[in-house]
């Protein structure tokens, strides 16, 4: 086999792994709409065969992803325009995008063409289910079909393009096909798509797009804001690394920073930027009403996971001409008013096994005969959550193993308060995110 051929195949067989991320994403997708969104149509339905329920960390943090995106694409669609809009979805996979920006905002879809973009194989697909269904089929109105062109399906509100990304000339072909370039502003949308291609391709997609005389580019994708070796970087790292799709992006660009940097060096001179942890308490995105409105659906306190779940993620919006509005740009931490103190401090491997998600709650104990130590309790173990605690000694006498002892049940997200000679106060926390808990232990 030639070495080109075999160039050939791995490339395929790369392409084939990024499109099956999209089968897993939209399988979340699809429970985020059917728990978060009961009053509207659903079409993610139409591109999931089994519903499947995920966990309420994984539906908040879809949830997020979707109302972000669903909020900057609204934005667009309502700033005043004298010319056409475009929404170019890249790497589309089986988004509904305009099939719900059509149910949410009629008013300001009116002229307005929505474009997905995806490799050839995944578009066509798609093409078959939107021409089977009717509820997706009424968005075309009439259309055209073609088997021999990028273009498979052409209507005045909907377009499929089958390309890939890596071939910029074609899509060109395809954008100076459909609309008079010049004179249309287009809103590029790009959720967790084009970190599976090579930096440099990825950076060719942003620097293309910023040719165009009006348009913007909503990047949504991983950073990493405290390295590859945080706890939570790396894992998510490596949960995509075995899936053979590595983040590419992610490690030229760890930072809101240095991304601002990369699209200011790519033509674009206007940027806004947000870490969705940002997003959520950005009144942009969600007021506090309608964030309260989320626990209706389900309970909800992985507020750690969260923060750092979302922490993990970022938006950028970036413009070629000045955007009307004032941009935004996520702060550093090193920015922040924050007074910092240095201590000495060591730390030894602590073995997996043993290992539970304490939350912090610590206190310091004194035994009978007069010797202090900590005691870490209670949290959520590999398992549920435990009665246990971890002891940890203070000085270099050893600490003797507790004795059993009545006390609160397990537990976790309670709240220890030193009373000082008093003792330490235990209250409240939770079994599950439903059942909380009322009572009060003092600790002396």
């Amino acid at each position: 086999m030639s070495s080109s051929a075999q160039k050939t195949r791995g490339t395929q067989a790369l392409d084939d792994l990024i499109m099956a991320t999209n089968s897993s994403s939209i399988v979340s997708k699809r429970s985020v709409e059917r728990l978060y969104y009961p009053d509207e149509p659903h079409y993610f339905r139409f591109f999931v065969k089994k519903f499947q329920r995920r966990a309420p960390l994984i539906n908040r943090g879809y949830h997020l992803r979707l109302k972000v995106i669903d909020t900057l694409v609204r934005r667009f669609l309502q700033k005043p325009s004298p010319r056409k809009k475009v929404i170019v979805n890249l790497g589309c996979g089986s988004d509904v995008l305009p099939w719900q920006c059509e149910v949410r905002y009629p008013e300001s879809c009116q002229g307005v063409t929505f474009v997905d973009v995806d490799y050839p194989d995944l578009i066509q697909k798609k093409r078959q289910i939107v021409l089977e269904t009717p509820e997706l089929q009424g968005l075309l109105e009439t259309w055209e079909v073609s088997h021999d062109s990028p273009i498979v399906l052409k209507s005045q509100k909907y377009c499929q393009v089958g390309c890939d990304l890596r071939q910029l000339a074609t899509l060109q072909t395809c954008l100076d096909t459909l609309f008079d370039v010049p004179n249309t502003e287009f809103l590029f949308v790009a959720e967790v798509s084009i970190t599976y291609m090579d930096t440099k391709g990825a950076d060719g997609v942003i620097g293309w797009a910023s040719t165009l005389r009006h348009a913007e580019f909503c990047l949504l994708e991983q950073i990493l804001p405290d390295g590859p070796d945080h706890p939570f970087a790396h894992t998510m790292l490596k949960h995509f690394n075995k899936l053979n799709t590595q983040l590419k992006s992610v490690h030229r660009y760890p930072t809101i920073a240095s991304q601002k940097k990369r699209f200011e060096s790519l033509g674009w001179p206007s940027t806004e930027s947000w870490t969705l942890w940002e997003t959520w308490s950005d009144d942009l995105f969600m007021t506090a009403a309608e964030r309260r409105a989320l626990d209706t659906v389900e309970a909800f306190d992985e507020w750690e996971e969260f923060a750092l779940f979302a922490s993990h993620y970022f938006v950028i919006v970036a413009s070629t001409p000045h955007p009307e509005i004032k941009g935004r740009v996520s702060r550093s931490l090193g920015e922040l008013d924050v007074q910092s103190c240095r201590t000495p401090m060591s730390t030894s491997g602590y073995e997996a096994g043993r290992g539970h998600r304490r939350f912090g709650a610590a206190m310091l104990v004194e035994a009978p005969d007069g010797q202090k130590f900590i005691s870490h309790s209670f949290g959520q173990g590999p398992n549920g959550r435990p009665s246990s605690e971890d002891v940890y000694q203070i000085s270099d006498q050893p600490v003797a193993p507790s004795s059993s002892r009545e006390g609160p049940s397990s537990r976790v997200c309670h709240t220890l308060t030193d009373l000082g000679s008093i003792g330490v106060l235990l209250a409240g926390g939770r079994a599950s995110p439903s059942t909380a808990f009322n009572d009060c232990w003092l600790s002396k």
